[in-house]
């Protein structure tokens, strides 16, 4: 399963509350060069009545839930055949590419079929669009739809011909996903809210976690034939106090890499209290020694309308929990799926039927600037009224505010920014995530004002050395896939890579001049953000020799893509 992905708990959780994120009196703001968490890796949304990719990238989003149901992808038995082929006897097929055990001609055409998904496009579109513009696909595999859908498909109480079946299932999805096509789907969510009886969860609880162990063992058999990493998130529950959070964590940690559960406001109006609960029941239980992020894969409304201010700065208020869980809660949020992208039935979306755009959708573009991508959170101190975020990327320094009602004098001087312009957006009843005036930055200060009911977000360019703009060094890191902070370096060096399709990222590499690996970052790891830090040592944590490395940065799945770029190590004295 590989290295699984570890966090740690924060014990001076109130001074960083008051710090990152304060509510006292009216001010001013000094950023700090100093890193005290990271942002949601993915601002994601929930499938909805209809699909358009142009939605998603102007608004920032980057991963999209969908529910992969048996009626949706298998309305009849593949075979015809209830319980056949084996586990054993597909496993055992491999060399014939699983052809005498798994139908592929059926998938083919369900898979592609436009006329039986709700998009209007086939699941296979679906899936190429998102994978060609760098958008993580969350498969939520369940048996049986919320209406019994379909009546073949396995029900309790559960014996080998259904496990059989449900195994299959789920490794055709995978297979077929990432091996006969190359759309890097790692994200397999185990049912959806098996703790409600109306989403079509008829088992008991000690099936549940069978369903986790054979979802995983298939997801992952059929991802080690396409080198995608695979991550299984469960228990996917309607709350984070459910019995199945419990159960779960207890019997089957070691295989759930992604505790997962909803949380709506009809439910709730404090995100961090939820996850504190959510962390409590995952230390309490836990049995392999690791703490797993989070994933909030429902979240926002089923019941009001998101084409409210209220609502819209709500949501944003939301978010800025999720990226605060690092530092507040003691574990990371590896992501967020917020109801619904489109409007459904009687669901509101931040997108209409028509296709017009909700106040929400705009709120939401905002915070996907600031807070998109694992950005580094950097300290700050702050004395007024609201809240403010600070944050970085490879390009931009992003300030986030919201309903501060007041002029901000901001210091940026700390983190190395003494000239310059920050480009000043705001949302609020007039404003719509518009871009309305570039401050200039003056001896490290600047002042800009949010109003109250509003959100900003001032983005500072990063000017790094022999670079003309942030720009040009955002069109340097697309092309050349890597880029190196400082270079040469004596200590440390920061390694930026393109994230514009993660899921496809391979493995990084270091080689000295002899070709020799001396070190390397594993894909995981990779995965969860947008750079690393190399401190010039080898696997074994021994200081390398000055002289010059090369980094190799590997694309890709069944066709290899591998870019590589020069770098310079150098003693203290020089």
């Amino acid at each position: 399963m590989g290295k699984k992905i570890q966090v740690f708990k924060v014990v001076f959780v109130l001074f960083v509350f008051f710090a990152v994120v304060s509510t006292i009196d009216a001010g001013s703001l000094t950023v700090v060069d100093s890193v005290i968490g990271h942002t949601l890796n993915y601002i994601g949304t929930v499938e909805g009545g209809h699909f358009d990719i142009n939605d998603m990238l102007d608004c920032g989003i980057n991963s999209i839930r969908l529910y992969v149901d048996m009626i949706r992808t298998e309305w009849e038995d593949d075979d015809d055949d209830y319980g056949s082929p084996s586990i054993d006897s597909i496993k055992a097929d491999s060399v014939s590419g699983f052809s005498n055990t798994i139908p592929w001609d059926f998938w083919d055409t369900w898979l592609t079929d436009s006329t039986l998904w709700w998009t209007g496009i086939s699941f296979d579109e679906l899936l190429n669009q998102c994978s060609a513009n760098g958008i993580q696909v969350v498969l939520a595999l369940r048996p049986v739809n919320p209406d019994g859908w379909p009546t073949w498909a396995p029900r309790s109480p559960y014996d080998m011909f259904d496990w059989n079946e449900w195994w299959e299932y789920c490794f055709a999805i995978a297979y077929w996903c990432n091996v006969r096509h190359n759309y890097s789907i790692s994200f397999f969510q185990v049912h959806n809210e098996p703790d409600l009886p109306s989403q079509g969860w008829d088992g008991t609880l000690a099936e549940y976690a069978d369903l986790v162990r054979y979802t995983s063992d298939a997801a992952r058999f059929a991802n080690s034939f396409s080198g995608n990493e695979t991550y299984i998130f469960a228990p996917v529950v309607a709350k984070e106090e459910s019995e199945y959070m419990s159960y779960t964590i207890q019997q089957v940690d070691s295989i759930v890499d992604v505790v997962d559960y909803h949380e709506f406001i009809e439910f709730s109006d404090d995100q961090i209290n939820a996850a504190q609960v959510a962390y409590d029941t995952m230390v309490t239980y836990d049995n392999d020694g690791n703490i797993e992020p989070l994933w909030i894969s429902e979240w926002g409304t089923y019941s009001q309308s998101y084409n409210t201010l209220i609502m819209a700065i709500r949501l944003a208020s939301d978010l800025i929990d999720f990226s605060l869980f690092d530092t507040l809660v003691g574990t990371h949020c590896l992501g967020s799926s917020q109801f619904l992208m489109w409007d459904w039935g009687g669901f509101d979306g931040l997108v209409n039927s028509d296709s017009s755009r909700n106040e929400t959708y705009y709120a939401f573009r905002l915070c996907c600037r600031g807070m998109q991508n694992g950005k580094e959170i950097l300290f700050n101190q702050y004395d007024g009224d609201g809240r403010i975020l600070t944050t970085q990327d490879t390009s931009f320094y992003h300030i986030v505010g919201m309903n501060i009602n007041d002029t901000v004098v901001t210091d940026v001087s700390q983190i190395g920014i003494m000239q310059g312009s920050a480009h000043y957006y705001i949302y609020d009843e007039i404003h719509k995530d518009s871009l309305v005036d570039t401050l200039d930055i003056q001896n490290g200060n600047f002042s800009f004002f949010c109003p109250e009911s509003a959100l900003v977000c001032i983005d500072i360019p990063i000017v790094y050395p022999g670079v003309e703009s942030s720009a040009k060094a955002r069109l340097q890191i697309s092309e050349l896939g890597i880029r190196v902070i400082p270079n040469p370096f004596s200590e440390k060096t920061d390694i930026w890579y393109s994230i514009a399709h993660s899921s496809a990222l391979g493995g990084l590499k270091i080689y000295d001049v002899t070709g020799r690996c001396v070190k390397q970052f594993d894909r995981k790891t990779i995965r969860l953000s947008d750079h690393v830090v190399w401190d010039g040592t080898d696997e074994s944590g021994k200081a390398l020799p000055s002289g010059i490395y090369f980094i190799r940065l590997r694309t890709g799945t069944k066709d290899i893509k591998e870019k590589l770029l020069k770098i310079l190590k150098i003693s203290n004295a020089q």
